[in-house]
């Protein structure tokens, strides 16, 4: 297996996906259909504020015009 998904199969499926969901969930309970799209906005939302509060800065360039790579902490190593 590939460890990275070519960005326009991601694409396709973070719109397919929906899409796909919404179709077969259409004729299900409607308990059903309401459970999914409720988790999948407040999941949406929960990431939202997670990349908010945890954005890092990038570092800034060095002489060449090359960005530096952040040092890792011997925790996160």
């Amino acid at each position: 297996p590939q460890p990275s998904a070519d960005p326009l199969q991601r694409k396709m499926m973070a719109v397919g996906m929906p899409l796909f969901m919404l179709y077969i969930l259409w004729s299900a309970p409607a308990g059903l259909l309401l459970y999914w799209l409720v988790g999948n906005i407040v999941g949406f939302v929960q990431q939202l504020m997670i990349n908010k509060l945890t954005k890092e800065e990038a570092p800034p360039p060095d002489e060449k015009g090359a960005r530096k790579k952040p040092k890792l902490k011997p925790a996160e190593a």
